[in-house]
C-alpha cells in the first residue's frame, strides 16, 4: 500500500470538485480556475491553491467557450472553481451568458461573497435565471467549518442563503460527505427547511478528484459506507417527514446499503460537458460521467443486484482500504419486501418485461433504447420506423404515478403496470397498430402478467382521422360491405361474410368458390387526406390464383361502383 507523496500531475490539474447536476436539455460546465478561499479536505482546489499552484485564468477563453457551448446548443451553464465569484473572469461571463440567453445559469458557490448585498445585487441586476448552488458541506457549524478548514465559513454561507432567498432566488445545495460531515445528515431537513432550499445533492469523495493523497489521508476522510448507511436514514426519514416528494438526491452511494431509499440514489447524471481549467485557461472539454467513473468497478457479487445497471459500483482506492465484502446483492425478493409504495416500479417491473423487450419488433419497427426514470417510477420503451419516427410506450404504475400520466392515458393495463403512448407525427397508424398488437401479445408472456384491459385500437387510430373524415369514411365503408353482400354471387363465387379490421376502421369481405377456395376483399379507411377516403386491397386464400381470382375481381370492383 502506498503512503509516500507524488508529484501532481497533469490529471490532477484537470479535475476539480464537480458534482452532479439534474436538469433538462444539454449543458456545460466552465471551470473559471482553481483558487479558492477554502481548503476543503476532499477537494484538489484548495490543495493546489495552497501550494500556490492555482491561478487566475484570463477570461478570453472562458468568453469563447460560452459562444461555442450555445452555438452547440447547450442552455444550461454552470460556473465552477475553486471558487467562481473570486475569479476574475466571473462578471464578464456571467454578463455573457445572460446576452447570450443561456436559460439557466448555475453559480456554484462557497458563499464568500454572497454575504455581501451589493455583489448580491449587482448579479442580480444582470437579470439572468439563476441557480444558486451553495457549497454547504455540513448541516452544523463544527462540521461544515471542519470540511473546509476556515473558522466562519458556515456563517458566511448562511448569511448569503438567507439575504438571496429573501429576493425570490432559487437556492440548492451540494456537498461531498466525508469523515467530517456524515454525522450532521440528519440536521439537514431542518436546514434545509429554515432556509427555502428546493433542492440538495449528496456526493461521495472521489479520490480521483482529491489532488494529490496518500492511502493514509484517504483513509482519514473516507468513512465507510456501512458507518454513513444510518445517518443518511435519519436524514432521509426527516426530509420524508416534511415533504416526501421534496428533491434530496444521494450520488454515487451504494444502492446495497441502503435499498429501501433506492428512489433517493443517482449515479451519474444528464450528458455534460466540463471544460477544466488549467494555469493558462481552459482545457478541452470532457464528456464529465465516463471520466467520474473511470476509477470504478464492480465486484463479482455485484452481478447478482437488482441495481448492478444503474450502479458504477465502488472505488478503487475505496476497495484498497476496506476491501468488498461490505457490498452484498439486493436479490428481487429483497426489493420487493421493501416496496411499501412502488417506490421500486422500475426495478421491479423490468424482468416481467423480458418476453417483451427480448423479442423482434414487427417490421419496419426496430428498437431503439430502454430508458429507466427510477425517481418518477416511469420505464420507456423507444422504437423507430424506417424513417427514424419514434412511437415510445410508457411503463407506469397502475396508480398513475409518474410524468405526463394524465396527458398520456393508457391504451392497455396488466396486472401490474399501465402502458401510454407517445407517438411522433407522420407515423402510420396501420403500423402502429401492429406494433401494439405485438406488445400486448409479448408482454402478456411476462411471468405473472395478466392483461386487465386489452389495446383499445379503436381509439388508438382515430387519433390519426379528423371527426368528420373519420364518420364520413366509417359510413361509405358501411355502404360498400353492404353493397357487396346484396349482390352476394360473382360468378361462381358468394359473399360468404363481413367482419370487421381489428382496429374497427375497415372491413373484411370474404367470398367463397364452390371448391372453398376463398378470396378477401379489405376495405380500409386511409389516414392521408391526399389519398381516396376508402382503400381496396384483396388477400388470395387457400386455393385460390391471380388468374381465377381476376374475373371475381372485376365483379366485385362493379358491385363496389354500383
Amino acid at each position: 500500500m502506498a503512503t509516500e507523496t507524488h508529484q501532481h500531475s497533469d490529471k490532477h490539474l484537470r479535475e476539480a470538485e464537480e458534482l452532479t447536476i439534474f436538469g433538462e436539455g444539454p449543458q456545460i460546465e466552465l471551470q473559471l480556475g482553481h483558487v479558492c478561499n477554502n481548503r476543503c479536505v476532499f477537494c484538489v482546489s484548495g490543495q493546489l491553491t495552497e501550494e500556490r499552484l492555482a491561478r487566475q485564468i484570463p477570461a478570453d477563453p472562458v468568453l469563447e467557450a460560452l459562444r461555442r457551448g450555445r452555438a452547440q446548443g447547450s442552455r444550461r451553464v454552470t460556473f465552477l472553481g475553486g471558487e467562481p465569484t473570486t475569479q476574475q473572469s466571473f462578471m464578464p461571463a456571467l454578463e455573457l451568458a445572460v446576452e447570450l440567453g443561456y436559460e439557466e445559469i448555475v453559480i456554484f458557490t462557497n458563499g464568500v461573497k454572497t454575504r455581501k448585498p451589493e455583489f448580491c445585487d449587482k448579479v442580480l441586476a444582470l437579470g439572468g435565471n439563476y441557480e444558486w448552488r451553495f457549497s454547504v458541506q455540513g448541516a452544523t457549524r463544527e462540521a461544515h467549518d471542519a470540511v473546509t478548514k476556515r473558522r466562519g465559513s458556515f456563517d458566511r454561507i448562511i448569511e448569503g442563503m438567507r439575504y438571496l432567498g429573501a429576493k425570490g432566488q432559487d437556492l440548492t445545495i451540494n456537498l461531498c460527505v466525508n469523515e467530517e460531515s456524515y454525522r450532521s445528515l440528519p440536521h439537514f431537513p431542518a436546514l434545509v427547511q429554515e432556509l427555502g432550499v428546493r433542492q440538495i445533492h449528496i456526493d461521495q469523495v472521489r479520490p480521483a478528484d482529491a489532488g494529490t493523497r496518500t492511502m493514509e489521508y484517504f483513509r482519514e476522510i473516507m468513512p465507510r459506507y456501512s458507518e454513513m448507511a444510518p445517518h443518511f436514514d435519519a436524514m432521509l426519514k426527516g426530509f420524508d417527514a416534511i415533504d416526501p416528494e421534496f428533491d434530496v438526491n444521494l450520488g454515487n452511494f451504494a444502492y446495497c446499503q441502503l435499498p429501501q431509499w433506492a428512489h433517493k440514489i443517482h449515479h451519474d447524471g444528464q450528458k455534460t460537458f466540463t471544460y477544466p481549467a488549467d494555469g493558462d485557461g481552459l482545457m478541452a472539454a470532457f464528456d464529465k460521467y465516463p471520466q467520474k467513473r473511470h476509477d470504478k468497478f464492480h465486484p463479482p457479487q455485484c452481478g447478482k443486484c437488482v441495481f448492478v445497471d444503474q450502479c458504477n459500483g465502488v472505488f478503487e482506492t475505496y476497495a484498497e482500504l476496506y476491501g468488498t465484502d461490505e457490498f452484498q446483492p439486493v436479490t428481487l425478493d429483497r426489493l420487493r419486501a421493501l416496496d411499501t409504495g412502488q417506490r421500486f416500479f422500475v426495478q421491479l417491473i423490468e424482468p416481467l418485461l423480458a418476453p417483451f423487450v427480448g423479442a423482434r419488433a414487427p417490421e419496419p419497427w426496430r428498437a431503439v433504447e430502454l430508458f429507466r426514470n427510477t425517481r418518477d417510477r416511469v420505464l420507456e420503451a423507444r422504437y423507430a420506423d424506417g424513417q427514424d419516427r419514434r412511437a415510445t410506450l410508457a411503463f407506469t404504475p397502475l396508480e398513475g404515478m409518474g410524468p405526463g400520466s394524465e396527458v398520456h392515458p393508457p391504451l392497455l393495463r396488466t396486472s401490474h403496470y399501465r402502458v401510454s403512448l407517445m407517438v411522433d407525427p407522420g407515423v402510420d397508424p396501420r403500423e402502429l397498430v401492429a406494433l401494439m398488437r405485438w406488445a400486448e401479445a409479448r408482454l402478456a408472456e411476462g411471468p405473472g402478467v395478466t392483461v386487465t384491459e386489452p389495446v383499445d385500437l379503436v381509439r388508438l387510430v382515430a387519433g390519426f382521422f379528423t371527426p368528420a373524415r373519420l364518420l364520413k369514411g366509417q359510413r361509405r365503408i358501411e355502404r360498400l360491405a353492404a353493397a357487396v353482400a346484396q349482390k352476394r354471387r360473382f360468378g361462381d363465387w358468394t359473399h360468404a361474410d363481413t367482419r370487421p379490421l381489428d382496429d374497427g376502421l375497415g372491413a373484411v369481405l370474404t367470398v367463397r368458390a364452390p371448391d372453398e377456395a376463398s378470396m378477401e376483399l379489405v376495405l380500409e379507411l386511409q389516414a392521408d387526406e391526399a389519398r381516396p377516403l376508402v382503400g381496396v386491397s384483396y388477400r388470395l386464400g387457400a386455393g385460390a390464383t391471380a388468374e381465377r381470382a381476376r374475373p371475381v375481381v372485376a365483379e366485385l370492383m362493379q358491385a363496389l361502383r354500383g
